[in-house]
């Protein structure tokens, strides 16, 4: 029997599919659906395997690897003096309580353990996602890219809306529209600049989804089309060549990603500053 995972929030609902042994599979993540709603049977049950591919398909997950044959990008770029590149996840543990999740995943090839907290804050609607890495391995692991969160966008989502500008010209708005080439953008200033802003919106039909990472350094963010017809959004701090080396035993946690999902992007802003406001602390205790 195919298990699920479900947190829900006033306005937001995210699902995700629990096979044995692998990362968990995004299923849904978007507006409020009904109570007790869940799919109906596993993805892989529901879609063919497409021709000169691997045998065992591979759906997003919520920790890709080019490992088992994900061609997609990777939420981690990592080797040891060119060992050990190929993440896949072999162990996974889920562990839920109130509005939260934690996955633990683990490769006993690379011997790399990665784990990734989920919380859907209950009134701002706001999806906080924060991932840690931990070498496990007995020589150094270099790290290119570990992604803060992978979030799935529907087939529909055709626009994102992002900003540049420059100094006495911040937040210009720029409107690009989403096809099978990849849209990507990185800061590489060292500070939350004016022309990076570190987060978008991205347009769907009858919805918009809205993402950043809570991180005022270097960052990154990429949409990338998938085979089955979605898209996948990642974050992470931006990492130049060298920067992170983690020892045997060292970890590396990545910023917060903060999302969320609305009728419209007033709605979007509404929940974030609602998602501000809660984390801030006023004095005599109110704003």
């Amino acid at each position: 029997m195919t298990e699920y995972l479900r947190l829900d929030s006033a306005e937001c609902t995210l699902i995700l599919e629990l096979p044995q042994g692998e990362a968990p599979l995004w299923r849904y993540w978007g507006l409020r659906l009904p109570d007790g709603v869940l799919p109906p049977q596993s993805l892989r049950e529901t879609r063919p395997t497409p021709s000169f591919s691997p045998d065992f398909d591979q759906p997003l997950s919520v920790f890709p690897g080019c490992g088992a044959g994900w061609f997609g990008e990777s939420a981690l770029l990592a080797h040891r003096d060119v060992r050990d590149w190929s993440f896949q996840a072999t162990q996974c543990r889920v562990e839920q309580a109130d509005g939260s999740a934690t996955v633990t995943v683990f490769d006993e090839v690379s011997q790399i353990e990665v784990i990734i907290g989920l919380t859907l804050n209950a009134v701002s609607n706001v999806l906080a996602i924060e991932t840690k890495l931990t070498n496990q391995g007995n020589a150094p692991l270099n790290v290119q890219w570990l992604a803060a969160g992978v979030l799935p966008l529907p087939p529909d989502a055709a626009k994102v809306h992002s900003f540049g500008g420059r100094h006495n010209g911040e937040f210009v708005p720029v409107a690009d529209q989403l096809s099978r080439s990849t849209w990507r953008r990185e800061n590489r200033r060292g500070l939350t600049s004016h022309d990076r802003f570190p987060g978008a919106l991205v347009e769907a039909n009858g919805a918009t989804y809205g993402a950043q990472l809570a991180w005022s350094g270097n960052h990154a963010q990429s949409i990338e089309w998938i085979d089955d017809g979605r898209f996948q959004w990642q974050f992470g701090e931006w990492l130049a060549p060298g920067e992170v080396r983690l020892a045997p035993g060292e970890c590396l946690t990545t910023p917060e990603l903060l999302a969320t999902c609305a009728h419209d992007a007033d709605r979007v802003a509404q929940n974030f500053h609602a998602a501000i406001r809660q984390r801030l602390t006023w004095p005599g205790g109110a704003m």
